[in-house]
């Protein structure tokens, strides 16, 4: 069927459609009205207008490609009755054209400088409009019009390959040259009350989103097969916040790599941490069967670990000659442990990912959440939290297993008794080939909500914080890890403490295990087993970067920049038999930046003075993060330019102030991120 004839039956005078006809069918207009709330008339009045913003145009004909289930039509192709679409050459050239467009939309101040106007390509506006005739198309239908699915597999071709470094930082010159497009993404990705989202506020989140995408599925075939750089997310159960921070170490020498050090704390676990409770356990109804509950008592160290990790951190340096992070369980630490070991780790400079809680109370449940702390140098730093969206449920089995049977009944099944809040999933862009999330548990195991989002985006690496048994390749962790580095393509670095491996045994008088950690990516077919040897407390992995080639169903190629986190290193790390040197007392206490002021420090340093002129993004922070915006603005420039001029004589008081020597330590260091960035 062509679209002549489905518009004889279906266009906007078709005599049905006049009569108020569509009452029984779901038709593209009515898949757009849910996403923009607008009727059919502010529709009309807007439609072109979409164009200004690719990613809005992928919302709308990603949402019905998804709903009708015609994508999976495309790969017929014209022989067989099927679509035909256009070469890759002459779709590159359409894309080249919008993007033209939209740097003069975005990029100039007050137009493209007196040459010739920049319209929107002839091809785009004529498949855009040909698509709003067809609004009233029902979605059964579009799978039998070859035209009209061509119309909308280019669009969403199209606007995927104009969005290419979405979200990430500046790369490569290409990318700077679109520098307009990227920069008004990394704005809107900013997250609100409703998460983070690429679409502008036409698009609302409650009905859909779109996120930067990592990888494109190599198996299968679904809509996220159509896509390199951009990923269409219906749920608005989980919220996505999307942050680009520039605290990844930006000094060191060989930025394809990280060094992580694994702390599997606590070393020791009994019994009697873990025990029943009460509290919250009544039934929801009157006369239901009440859910017992079980609790899990965090060990506080008195700061004892804190030394431990001090230790261990200078150890793995000197092991590897340098070291980025260190990572630590789920409910690995109270908050008293955390703030200690925080200290200690922030002031060499180095990531925390940690779990952190405490057990319930008889007044009210326990915490179970995760920790991101990020230095942007020695000064300063941005702490993130997530907090675990599934609660743990022990069967007899697991209770038998893990011999906590003084506690808990086999017999009956018991619920961990936590407190869950809204659900959220962190994305941390650290280096243009390290998108990274951080999961706890159970939430691995459970595919909803998380499970949409993370094989959507498909982040480059993939934490999660245990509070398991070994991390063998023939346990949960490892099949779960197989699915994800399978599809989307992720990497996956699965741990648990050494008391709990320690604690499980499937018989008893089975011998206790040492592995602490999994590793999965999707380079080969193997899950590599980490095991703490016997004298070790700690192992520190080197990770590095391997790229490769992905392809869409449609044949585009990503021109081989999909990243993979890859294993290249496991080292053991034994307790050094001299203390750590006290680098705490060498520096004041760490200052810390909201997340949003980060972010904007690292938009600051990409910044095209040109188009985006420094001052105005300094004015618009306040206290320590304006101070530090000041000096990378500094070190950008010796010669502002008339706007900037402008903008400082406007307030000369923004920019007079001193800088402190932490100020301009951590200035100098974002900058250095940026410039490690580079290709």
């Amino acid at each position: 069927m062509q679209i002549s004839e489905l518009l004889e039956v279906y266009g906007p005078s078709a005599p049905q459609v006049r009569a108020g006809w569509e009452g029984e069918s779901m038709t593209m207009a009515r898949v757009w009205r849910f996403l923009t709330d607008w009727s059919d008339g502010d529709l009309e009045k807007e439609w072109d207008t979409f164009l200004d913003w690719p990613p809005d145009v992928f919302a709308l004909c990603a949402a019905v490609l998804k709903r009708s289930g015609a994508y999976t039509f495309v790969l017929e192709g014209a022989a067989v009755g099927g679509v035909e679409l256009r070469s890759l050459d002459v779709l590159y050239k359409v894309v080249a054209a919008w993007q033209c467009y939209l740097k003069t939309r975005f990029g100039s101040q007050g137009g493209n400088s007196g040459g010739p106007p920049v319209c929107v390509p002839d091809d785009i506006s004529i498949i855009w409009r040909t698509l709003w005739k067809c609004r009233y198309v029902p979605l059964f239908q579009i799978s039998g019009c070859p035209q009209l699915l061509t119309n909308l597999i280019e669009m969403v071709a199209a606007a995927d390959e104009v969005s290419q470094g979405s979200g990430l930082p500046l790369r490569t010159a290409d990318e700077r040259l679109r520098y307009p497009v990227i920069c008004r993404g990394w704005s809107l990705l900013e997250p609100d009350k409703y998460g983070s989202s690429l679409c502008t506020k036409r698009i609302h989140p409650s009905a859909a989103r779109v996120l930067p995408k990592m990888h494109t599925p190599r198996s299968g075939l679904t809509l996220r097969s159509f896509t390199h750089h951009l990923a269409f997310c219906e749920t608005d159960e989980v919220q996505p916040r999307w942050f680009m921070i520039p605290g990844a170490r930006g000094d060191v020498t060989n930025k394809d790599h990280i060094n992580l050090l694994v702390v599997p704390w606590p070393m020791i676990s009994t019994p009697s941490q873990v025990y029943k409770s009460d509290a919250g356990g009544n039934p929801l109804r009157s006369g239901g069967t009440p859910r017992p509950h079980f609790t899990y008592k965090v060990e506080d160290s008195r700061r004892v670990v804190a030394d431990e990790v001090d230790r261990l951190c200078e150890e793995a340096h000197r092991v590897l000659g340098s070291l980025d992070g260190v990572v630590m369980p789920e409910l690995s630490l109270t908050v008293g442990d955390y703030h200690a070991v925080r200290e200690r780790v922030l002031a060499r400079s180095l990531m925390l990912i940690a779990g952190v809680g405490h057990e319930a109370t008889s007044e009210s449940r326990g915490e179970n959440q995760l920790c991101v702390d990020v230095p942007l140098s020695r000064h300063h730093a941005v702490s993130f939290r997530q907090g675990k969206h599934h609660r743990w449920r022990l069967d007899g089995g697991q209770i038998r297993t893990y011999g906590i049977g003084a506690g808990l009944n086999p017999e009956n099944a018991y619920w961990e008794n936590i407190a869950i809040g809204d659900r959220r999933l962190l994305f941390l862009v650290l280096r243009p080939w390290l998108v990274t999330s951080v999961m706890i548990c159970e939430d691995l195991a459970r595919h909803d909500p998380v499970g949409e989002l993370l094989r959507a985006v498909g982040p480059h690496l993939v934490v999660a914080l245990l509070m398991d048994g070994p991390q063998l390749a023939n346990r949960w962790p490892s099949r779960y890890a197989a699915a994800l580095a399978d599809d989307p393509g992720s990497s996956v670095l699965s741990i648990s403490c050494l008391g709990m491996v320690g604690l499980s045994r499937p018989r008893p008088t089975s011998p206790s295990s040492r592995t602490v950690a999994l590793w999965k990516d999707a380079s080969d077919g193997y899950a590599h087993e980490l095991d703490v040897q016997e004298g070790a407390a700690a192992l520190a992995l080197t990770i590095s970067v391997k790229y490769d080639c992905e392809l869409t169903a449609d044949a585009r190629s990503d021109g081989r920049t999909a990243a993979f986190p890859v294993l290249t290193g496991v080292h053991q790390i034994r307790h050094p038999t001299e203390p750590a040197t006290p680098v705490l007392a060498k520096k004041p206490s760490v200052h810390f930046l909201a997340p949003h002021e980060a972010a904007a420090l690292a938009r600051l340093v990409q910044q095209d003075r040109r188009i985006d002129p420094a001052p105005a993004l300094v004015c618009e922070l306040t206290g320590e993060a304006r101070a530090v915006a000041r000096e990378i603005w500094r070190l950008k420039t010796d010669h502002p330019t008339e706007v900037e001029m402008a903008k400082w004589r406007a307030k000369p008081e923004d920019f007079a102030e001193l800088p402190t020597v932490e100020q301009t330590e951590t200035a100098e260091r974002i900058f250095q991120w940026f410039k490690t960035n580079q290709t």
